[in-house]
């Protein structure tokens, strides 16, 4: 393996340019999933996609272990000037040895915890993504801000998927070709990063420095299992309905609810996608000028309420037109558990402009114990609700947990001194303010 240094760097683009390239394949990923999960609807009807819904659910917790903590770490490792080859062999030694462990656990749970077979074959296939995922070496683009050849290929992967599983359930209309789609076309994104990053000079020796590699990283493997835990915490309060709601729901009930999941998880993403454009800002103003950090905080609540608020009145009020229109008319009475998982997204995207002041900050410790409380929150109540009521709306109780956890980050925020609304005036909050503050870094 080649120790120069990473290659390419002057290829990368403006922050301009960068911010569309990655808006761009975002927006294209967000707008494909939605399009899928309409699909799989009108294809496979409630109860298949309950089946899965849940097996995503599965997968879901094992995603920051096996993809967000490694790739992250990674692109910070090429970012700070680590040789391409030698960051990229580490990090996917890394997440092949967490993917190849999470598939096998996926592969005992759907044995030894589902009784459904049609769940059972769902999770068992579903775990290969765990490996498929490991492979996919397109993180390395962001690290290398090569951000325009990440949009190609994320772009691609998504269009790519939404084909191949139109035509895969036109053949054969099963919940499984789901998660086989997937991994036939994540191995083919994988072989399209790899070439545009590395020229395919380094397949040959590939799997031999893998094997070798991973007998030395046990530390940085260790490193990543802790990393991932907050995501894992943050991300179970999604999953953990959809498990739980699983054991209490009958088949088409526990398909309105992941539908409604789904939906509400697609529109959440589009605010995370802008939000996380702010997190490097906040940062650079918590570490230069503390005052201003925490005013552009609680500008950011403000806007975040702004737009928010009328979308989720639009979303309830529209819910029966939305879910017709998008998963057919099966999925009609589903309406209503849509409208009721609708008022969640206001406290969801508030508690996310005060997580990320805490995590710019750095008060990752804090971060992880927040999450951890709202993952419990979740377990507990969605519990307590389909036990005390077994039908998909009663994960309406998501709304009084996310809210419980948003004043939690706006507590822990305020107390440190990262929000402070009182030096906001109308000023500070005109739309062309937005522009001045993204020209910052």
């Amino acid at each position: 393996m080649s120790s120069r240094p990473s290659p390419r760097l002057s290829e990368a683009g403006t922050v301009k340019a960068n911010l569309v390239a990655l808006g761009a394949a975002e927006g294209v990923a967000r707008l494909a999933q939605l399009f899928t999960v309409a699909l799989l609807g009108r294809v496979l009807g409630p109860a298949g996609l309950g089946v899965v819904g849940v097996a995503w659910a599965v997968f879901q917790l094992a995603a920051p272990f096996v993809q967000y903590a490694p790739e992250l770490m990674g692109a910070r490792l090429i970012a700070q000037g680590t040789q391409t080859d030698e960051a990229f062999i580490d990090v996917t030694a890394i997440k092949l040895v967490i993917g190849v462990l999470s598939a096998l656990a996926m592969a005992a749970a759907a044995v030894i915890v589902f009784a459904d077979p049609a769940e059972r074959l769902q999770v068992a296939v579903q775990s290969l993504m765990a490996i498929v995922v490991a492979l996919n070496g397109v993180w390395a683009f962001r690290g290398l801000r090569r951000f325009a050849a990440y949009a190609v290929v994320r772009s691609a992967q998504s269009v790519a998927l939404l084909g191949c599983l139109a035509a895969a359930l036109t053949a054969v209309p099963a919940p499984w070709v789901v998660p086989a789609s997937e991994a036939a076309i994540g191995l083919a994104a994988s072989a399209l990063a790899y070439g545009l990053l590395l020229e395919w000079r380094v397949l040959p020796n590939l799997a031999g420095t893998l094997y070798r590699r991973t007998f030395q990283l046990r530390a940085r493997i260790g490193e990543t299992i802790r990393f991932g835990v907050g995501s894992f915490l943050a991300g179970a309060m999604w999953s953990v309905p959809l498990l739980v709601g699983g054991v209490m729901l009958d088949a088409v009930s526990q398909g309105f609810l992941a539908g409604a999941l789904r939906l509400i998880l697609a529109v959440s993403s589009l605010y995370q996608l802008v939000l996380q454009v702010f997190h490097p800002v906040l940062a650079h103003r918590y570490a230069t000028d503390r005052a201003a950090g925490a005013s552009l905080a609680a500008a950011l609540v403000i806007y975040a309420i702004v737009a928010t608020a009328p979308v989720v009145a639009g979303l309830v009020v529209f819910a029966p037109w939305i879910v017709t229109v998008l998963l057919g008319p099966d999925f009609a009475p589903m309406a209503h558990v849509f409208a009721a998982l609708s008022w969640t997204l206001l406290p969801v995207v508030v508690a996310s402009v005060f997580g990320y002041a805490l995590m710019a900050d750095g008060r990752y410790g804090l971060s992880l114990w927040l999450s951890a409380a709202g993952a419990a929150a979740s377990l507990a109540g969605c519990t307590l609700a389909f036990y005390m009521r077994p039908q998909p709306d009663s994960v309406a109780v998501l709304t009084l947990v996310m809210t419980a956890v948003g004043l939690a980050c706006a507590v822990a925020a305020w107390r440190y001194g990262l929000v402070r609304f009182s030096d906001i005036h109308p000023r500070q909050l005109a739309p062309s303010r937005i522009r001045k503050i993204l020209m910052e870094r």
